[in-house]
């Protein structure tokens, strides 16, 4: 069996995503924290201010969590992808690979942004499909500067090519 192929961003981006994951569960905190600090010093509470709480609670986690997934790190086998995702390394089969296009239309020297769509992942990942692949399906972003980008590119191309010959 082959071993598995690693495909990561540098060790600053890999702190960056982590520090911002945490910073995604922190901040709820943080707003209940300050909102019952308020609510302690004025037990009246308009409806404004919760409104507002709820909102932040359910809005902050996923804008910070989809700064911090931007840059997916990657590894390949013989049977799909592992994409990391909060600590995790979620499974996506070679036949769940749909598409890859550039990010925006975005290209760089034959090279650049690109959105996988894929079947599978988390709801969370149909953000990236909706916010930069404009679908419903579930996508990640795969950059140019993660390890050994061209050979992921080629291997995901290979299998997006032939699940489509399949499906005609």
């Amino acid at each position: 069996m082959e071993k598995n192929r690693q495909h990561h961003h540098s060790q600053f981006v890999r702190l960056f995503k982590n520090v911002f994951a945490v910073f995604a569960f922190i901040v709820p905190i943080f707003f209940i924290f300050i909102f019952f600090t308020e609510w302690f010093q004025n037990p009246v509470v308009p409806i404004n201010s919760l409104l507002e709480l709820v909102s932040l609670l359910i809005f902050s986690p996923i804008c910070i969590l989809v700064a911090a997934y931007f840059y997916t790190d990657l590894e390949v086998d013989e049977d799909g992808m592992l994409v990391e995702f909060l600590w995790k390394k979620l499974r996506i089969p070679w036949n769940k690979v749909l598409q890859m296009k550039p990010l925006f239309g975005m290209k760089v020297k034959k090279q650049g942004i690109y959105v996988v769509m894929v079947d599978g992942l988390t709801p969370f990942h149909r953000l990236y499909g909706l916010i930069y692949g404009f679908s419903w399906k579930p996508a990640f972003v795969l950059w140019l500067n993660v390890g050994n980008f061209e050979v992921l590119k080629a291997d995901i191309e290979k299998h997006v090519r032939r699940n489509h010959k399949l499906n005609l």
